[in-house]
């Protein structure tokens, strides 16, 4: 899906998508007694691009940090990016480079490039990442 939505230059930001996204978080928090303003925001910060955290033009790598994110966090059972507030992880995701994955998890360097794909798509500048969903694939 990825791969498609990338190919027609589809970038995840489309308001209608949050909206959706926002739905869910309510309704698990309803269940749960929370408070989805708490999760909400926290949420999406913690998986934004420093483009998009910068505001601006953003286009198609943006998706890929974000997948680089959650593929780090499954990989090493951490995030690359995580502070006791919200803004101090939006700094580190804007100035700070993530703890090489195979720190926390040398078994994966037993798969040639992995650690180095990861690193690729976490630049902090998007140019350096990998330019699309197909690539990343590719590489895996």
């Amino acid at each position: 899906m990825a791969r498609y939505a990338h190919h027609w230059n589809y970038v995840r930001s489309d308001p209608a998508e949050f909206g959706e996204l926002r739905s869910l978080l309510a309704s698990h928090c309803e269940r749960e007694g929370r408070d989805i303003s708490q999760i909400t925001t926290s949420v999406l910060l913690r998986y934004e691009s420093p483009e998009q955290l910068r505001a601006v033009l953003i286009d198609g790598r943006s998706d890929l940090y974000s997948v680089g994110l959650v593929l780090y966090e499954m990989i090493t059972g951490v995030q690359p990016f995580r502070a006791a507030t919200q803004l101090e992880t939006a700094m580190l995701q804007l100035t700070q480079v993530p703890t090489p994955a195979g720190q926390y998890r040398p078994e994966i360097l037993m798969f040639p490039g992995l650690e180095e794909l990861l690193a690729r798509m976490l630049a902090k500048d998007s140019a350096q990442r990998p330019g699309s969903a197909h690539e990343v694939m590719q590489a895996l």
